[in-house]
């Protein structure tokens, strides 16, 4: 995934005959991947190799979906999973964590297997056939220089009256590679007492929906080996605990979140994994069309591949932004809101000599790529987008 820079090349060009960057201020058509017309901007200065920033912490996770189908045409079984990959610069730790990830993926995929026999043994007796299915996706949920989380869901369906829904959660210590526990993030002085306190605290505006003895659950739960607790993970807010359904609420409650605000962990968790702003990250994202010769613009390119046919789109930084991602999604059926499906790329940080390569069918209508950064105290949004009339990729905002 590293690319050596160049020392002879010139990185005065910033956009390419192909394709032009974009920062306008209009959201794509409510219907069409295609943009309007949009204001077009450049980076405002050059790239110069004395001003390359630290490389990117980032994870791609492409989805990947399989159909079986019976002979009549009828679709069986479908299986969605995610393909990981960490970047971290190709140290050990990167493939470490890469490759628990790749097992927890192979767990599900394997155990998939029982499903599909199920489907095909009940297809040809069963009435009115819903598809049997297996999902698992994650989502980054805190991504920086000293640890990741990803918070996901597995969904099954084999019948009956509504899928089974389970949620899962994994942290790791980028320094380390290791699988973080909860005793090794809070300080040995924290109890389980002072640690269900604070959930039960955080879940005061929703206790209406859960179940009546919920207090006393967590209680009892926490009371025990904090290592036994797997259900939590780190947001860019605080420290987080999932509940599924059935477990503290109904299961028309869904998954119940309890967060607990940085702010609230002072003296319960440990200083080295409270989360360090990156300074003056106040930097704006530019996207164009993808040529061969940007490979030696940058020194770090994360590859992002989503349809091996698609076009290459490239997404740089004229300056140092955090909290990166890219996720796809799909218009309401009236066109007046956006819904995001999963994240399929996430990074620390992007700065110069960073860079990102998006591979994708952006004329597909079903598919939605929108672009989310943060730059100083703002949230930024884009929609990366195929405009039929300059031919080129443009960012939409909105």
């Amino acid at each position: 995934m590293k690319k050596l820079l160049a020392a002879a090349l010139c990185l005065c060009m910033i956009l390419c005959a192909a394709g032009c960057s974009s920062q306008g201020d209009i959201p794509p058509d409510s219907k069409s991947t295609t943009a309007p017309n949009l204001i077009i901007d450049s980076p405002s200065e050059p790239f110069h190799p004395e001003d390359l920033a630290q490389p990117m912490h980032a994870i791609v996770l492409p989805s990947v979906t399989e159909t079986v189908f019976a002979e009549d045409g009828a679709e069986l079984f479908r299986m969605t999973y995610q393909k990981a990959q960490l970047i971290l610069n190709g140290t050990d730790v990167e493939d470490i964590i890469t490759g628990d990830l790749q097992s927890r993926m192979g767990r599900v995929i394997s155990d998939a297997a029982d499903i599909e026999a199920l489907a095909q043994a009940d297809y040809p007796e069963a009435e009115n056939w819903s598809a049997y299915f297996v999902s698992v996706g994650y989502t980054p949920t805190r991504l920086d220089q000293a640890v990741m989380s990803l918070f996901g869901n597995l969904s099954s369906y084999s019948g009956g009256p509504h899928p089974s829904l389970v949620t899962d959660s994994v942290t790791y210590d980028l320094k380390t590679g290791e699988v973080l526990t909860l005793d090794k993030i809070l300080r040995e002085d924290c109890t389980g007492e002072a640690l269900s306190a604070l959930i039960i605290s955080s879940l005061d505006d929703v206790k209406d929906e859960l179940y009546y003895d919920y207090d006393t659950v967590l209680k009892d739960r926490f009371s025990g080996d904090l290592r036994s607790i797997t259900d939590w993970y780190f947001s860019r807010n605080g420290l987080c605990f999932h509940f599924s359904p059935y477990d503290i609420a109904p299961y028309s409650s869904g998954t119940v979140i309890a967060e607990i605000t940085y702010s609230n962990l002072s003296g319960v968790l440990l200083e080295q994994y409270l989360p360090v702003p990156i300074e003056d990250a106040t930097g704006s994202m530019y996207a164009e069309s993808y040529l061969q010769d940007d490979d030696e613009r940058f020194t770090f390119t994360a590859d992002v591949i989503v349809d091996d046919n698609g076009s290459d789109v490239l997404i740089y930084s004229d300056a140092t932004v955090t909290d990166v991602r890219i996720e796809t999604g799909t218009w309401y059926s009236d066109g007046s809101q956006y819904a995001a499906t999963s994240t399929i790329f996430a990074a620390d940080s992007v700065g110069i000599g960073n860079a990102i390569r998006l591979r994708a069918d952006l004329t597909n209508e079903d598919t939605v790529f929108r672009l989310v950064y943060r730059s100083g105290d703002r949230e930024v949004s884009a929609f990366i987008v195929y405009d039929e009339s300059g031919d080129s990729i443009l960012l939409a905002h909105g």
